[in-house]
């Protein structure tokens, strides 16, 4: 294999672009799971709030 074969130098240059992109989609979505799991709190109340109402009316 040669260093000048294009398509090992393009594929080298493409898997780390991936790695790349991959690394800053996962840190933005650590920092989304992080916003979900404290809000995640809240949301359980409001739905069992809205579970409770309408057994209240009956």
């Amino acid at each position: 294999m040669k260093q000048s074969d294009p398509f090992l130098g393009g594929f080298d240059w493409y898997y780390w672009q991936m790695v790349d992109s991959l690394e800053t989609r996962f840190l933005q979505n650590k920092e989304l799971v992080a916003e979900i799991l404290a809000n995640r709190a809240d949301v359980s109340r409001l739905v069992k709030r809205k579970r409770r109402k309408p057994e209240e009316k009956d």
